[in-house]
C-alpha cells in the first residue's frame, strides 16, 4: 500500500508540474525545480503517518539496532556521519535524534552544534556513545545535547525517552 501512494504522490506531482510548466511563470519554473530535485523526499514525507527519526552512527550494527527498537512506531532515516545527519535534517523533519559521538567527516558534537546553530533546529537530540567521562557529558550538554545515553544502551531506557519526547509535544 505504501509503495503505490508513493508512486500515486509522484504521479501527481510530476503530473501537475507537468502541466504548469507549459504555462508557468518564472517563479513557478524554480518551484517546481525545487519540488523535483528533492525527488523521492516529497513523496516519502507525504505518504507516511509515522513521525520521523533520525538515527546517527557509523557502526551498522548499532544502527540496526536503535532500527529495531524504534521501527514499529516510527519512519527510520539513518545517516552514518554527522554530514549526513545534517543533510538529513535539512530533507525531513524529526521527532528526536540519537547521535554517536566518533564518527568520520563530522563527530556527534560538532555535528550537534552545526544542527542548533547553523540549521537553528531545536529537535531533541540523544547522544548514544561509549564516550562518558565527564568531558564528553560535558562537550556534548555544551554543543546541545539533551542527554546522553551509555553504550552497550538499555532497550527500556530508550523506549522511556520517547515517551518523555512525546509527552512534551
Amino acid at each position: 500500500m505504501k509503495i503505490i501512494c508513493s508512486f500515486l504522490t509522484v504521479v501527481f506531482f510530476f503530473s501537475f508540474f507537468s502541466t504548469a510548466k507549459a504555462s508557468g511563470s518564472p517563479s513557478d519554473k524554480k518551484f517546481e525545480s525545487d519540488l523535483e530535485s528533492r525527488g523521492p523526499t516529497v513523496s516519502l514525507l507525504l505518504s507516511s503517518s509515522k513521525p520521523y527519526i533520525l538515527v546517527v552512527d557509523d557502526n551498522a550494527l548499532n544502527r540496526k539496532c536503535l532500527r529495531k527498537i524504534f521501527e514499529k512506531n516510527y519512519e527510520i532515516v539513518e545517516a552514518e556521519n554527522g554530514m549526513q545527519a545534517i543533510q538529513a535534517c535539512i530533507e525531513y523533519t524529526f521527532l528526536f535524534i540519537t547521535m554517536d559521538w566518533e564518527m568520520p567527516i563530522l563527530s556527534g558534537p560538532e555535528a550537534i552544534q552545526r544542527i542548533r546553530q547553523e540549521l537553528r533546529l531545536n529537535t531533541p537530540i540523544f547522544a548514544i556513545t561509549s564516550c562518558i567521562e565527564q568531558h564528553h557529558r560535558d562537550t556534548l550538554m555544551h554543543a546541545g545535547a539533551q542527554d546522553i545515553f551509555p553504550k552497550p544502551f538499555r532497550k527500556e531506557h530508550l523506549l522511556k525517552l520517547v515517551e518523555v519526547v512525546k509527552s512534551q509535544q
